[in-house]
């Protein structure tokens, strides 16, 4: 057979078994992979099924497992450990805060990397409307992971704290563990002594504050240290087109000069919340605080008011 007719057969018999491969692949079916997503149970509030009939709320965290198929399970177990250590830990939403933060502290400061709020959680209302529940994460060592979390009930009235998370369950950010479950005992007996209802809608209001006839708003006047150079205080006013102005607050910060840790350069009224009691109001006070390495973090401090009760000057 001459060389020729040696290489005509050799690639006749290469195309038959490359079309008897493709032939072979196109009839295996394709492989597919489902995954599926976890149901999450939403947090119940007290008008809810959650609760209970002797007037105590049961609030629980969701269980969101992750779902992996059985080749990845075990080369992410540990990547979901860490993540589930390092997510939120608490059934409460917070107060997004950013634009009011930007237009009062100034977008130069909120925009540095040196600027760090504290974090604020609205929880509820007693019927009355005269006390408040909220939780803080106060920072402490100039990062969130040097936080400590803390759940608060504040008198209206008198602006009182009449309940704060007990010392031995504060909770720090940085403990592995599950830090609502430390505290999750006596924050829902403290809520259902004053009869406080969680609630998870809370507008932050700007002024004017329309009731009835009465239209009013409110101001803010800081006191400056000429010695030291940073603020020495403040003053907040509630003033009523129909009865004049009246005082609501006076704070008087500890002595500070302008470079030292907690001293406070400015303070702003964020806004008000309101429960169903349409003559008392809580104001959200922002007061920028210099932290460790210059560190900027707004303290959060809450003002309550009536519009109506107390001494008011034309």
């Amino acid at each position: 057979m001459q060389i020729p007719s040696i290489r005509k057969h050799i690639r006749h018999g290469l195309f038959i078994s490359l079309l008897a491969l493709s032939i072979t692949a196109c009839d295996k079916e394709e492989a597919t992979v489902t995954l599926s997503l976890p149901d999450t149970p939403a947090l119940a509030s007290p008008d809810d099924d959650n609760a209970n009939g002797d007037g105590t709320i049961a609030l629980e965290i969701p269980n969101q497992t992750p779902v992996v198929d059985g080749d990845t399970a075990t080369t992410e177990a540990s990547t979901v450990e860490n993540s589930q250590a390092d997510a939120p830990e608490y059934p409460f939403k917070k107060l997004a805060l950013e634009s009011q933060l930007s237009q009062k502290f100034g977008r130069n400061v909120v925009a540095s990397n040196q600027f760090i709020p504290d974090g604020f959680y609205p929880l509820g209302w007693s019927k009355d409307g005269n006390k408040f529940a909220y939780a803080s994460q106060y920072i402490t060592n100039g990062s969130a992971e040097g936080s400590t979390f803390n759940v608060y009930i504040q008198d209206l009235v008198t602006d009182e704290i009449i309940w704060k998370t007990p010392s031995k369950t504060s909770a720090k950010s940085t403990q592995k563990t599950n830090q609502w479950e430390q505290q999750k005992e006596a924050v829902l007996a403290a809520l259902n002594k004053y009869k406080i209802a969680i609630n998870s809608d809370f507008p932050l209001h700007s002024p004017p504050i329309v009731l009835k006839k009465d239209t009013l708003s409110y101001k803010i006047k800081v006191q400056k240290s000429k010695k030291y150079a940073s603020l020495k205080g403040y003053e907040v006013f509630l003033k009523s087109s129909r009865k004049g102005i009246k005082k609501v607050a006076n704070e008087h910060f500890k002595k500070r000069s302008f470079d030292e840790v907690g001293s406070k350069s400015q303070v702003h009224i964020l806004g008000y919340l309101q429960g169903k009691n349409p003559n008392r109001i809580a104001l959200l006070v922002g007061i920028l605080e210099l932290g460790w390495e210059g560190k900027k973090i707004v303290r959060y401090k809450v003002v309550g008011a009536s519009l109506t009760a107390g001494k008011w000057k034309k």
